[in-house]
C-alpha cells in the first residue's frame, strides 16, 4: 500500500529532469523528507506560535508557501527564520513581502500592491 502513495509523491514533486539544478533539488528533498507526512492544509499562525513557543534566540523553519506564516512568524521575533519550497516562485514571492514590508509606507500601500498590483 505504501507504494502506490510514494509513487503518487515522487510523480507529484519530481517535475524536472534528473540531473538539472531543480531536478537534483526535487531529489533531495524527497530524499530527506521521506518519512515526513504534511497533510494539514491551512495553518493558523498564532496557533503555531503559541506552540512553538517562538522566542528572540529561535530558529524557525518553515514551508514558503505564499509567505503568510512567515511574515506572522516575524511578528514574534525569533532571530531566524528560513523558509523552504520546491516552488522557486514562492521563495521569490516571499522575498517581494518581505521587501515590501521593508519599503512601502504603510499598511494600505503593502495592502493596494499584493491586492490591486498596483
Amino acid at each position: 500500500m505504501a507504494a502506490p502513495a510514494h509513487q503518487n509523491v515522487t510523480r507529484a514533486v519530481h517535475r524536472h529532469r534528473h540531473l538539472s539544478k531543480q531536478g537534483l533539488l526535487e531529489r533531495a528533498f524527497t530524499f530527506a523528507f521521506r518519512g515526513l507526512v504534511y497533510a494539514q492544509i491551512w495553518e493558523d499562525p498564532a496557533v503555531d506560535m503559541e506552540a512553538l513557543a517562538i522566542a528572540p534566540d529561535s530558529h524557525v523553519v518553515t514551508i514558503a508557501s505564499g509567505g503568510c506564516n512567515v511574515l506572522s512568524y516575524l511578528t514574534a521575533d525569533p532571530a531566524k527564520i528560513t523558509a523552504v519550497d520546491l516552488n522557486t516562485a514562492h521563495i521569490a514571492l516571499n522575498k517581494l513581502k518581505l521587501m515590501a514590508a521593508r519599503t512601502l509606507p504603510d499598511h494600505a500601500a503593502f495592502h493596494r500592491f499584493f491586492r490591486a498590483g498596483g
